[in-house]
């Protein structure tokens, strides 16, 4: 160990370092205390004001993130509410071959979504040349209105 150097304080309870072959923490509560690090090593830390700057920095972008992600909720919270719970009994008006988007539990998912077509009072999709009703249907939705030919 350099004895011409200042060691730093422990960067985690503030405790001087322990001197010896390696550098610690010289308080023996600390979880640092076992720690056996060469000096550059332990000194090789930000300042407190490099450390302010860095801080900062992350406050400034947490919150540009935590506006995204208000954004991002209620943007999903406008789309999940376009879809209609089958259990409210408002089930497409026309009964024969209406498309749609439907959500229903499939084995082990959670949620699954298809689209499909509303026939005889029931949400079906076309499989193997006949039309088969989709089980634990949940919510449905219209389609959305195709996009518009470009000229």
């Amino acid at each position: 160990m350099s004895t011409d150097k200042e060691l730093k304080p422990c960067p985690f309870c503030g405790s001087a370092a322990r001197i010896g072959d390696f550098t610690g923490c010289s308080n023996n509560e600390c979880f640092a205390a076992d720690w056996h690090v060469l000096d550059e090593l332990w000194n090789a830390r930000a300042s407190q004001s490099e450390w302010s700057v860095v801080a900062a920095e992350y406050k400034k972008e947490n919150a540009a993130l935590r506006l995204e992600i208000t954004t991002l909720q209620q943007a999903l919270e406008e789309a999940e509410s376009e879809w209609i719970s089958v259990s409210s009994g408002n089930l497409p008006e026309h009964n024969v071959g209406y498309e749609c988007l439907v959500t229903f539990q499939h084995m082990n998912e959670p949620s699954c979504v298809s689209p499909a077509h509303y026939v005889n009072s029931d949400f079906c999709i076309f499989y193997r040349n006949d039309w088969k009703p989709i089980v634990n249907v949940t919510h449905w939705q219209p389609l959305p209105q195709p996009p518009k030919a470009s000229k």
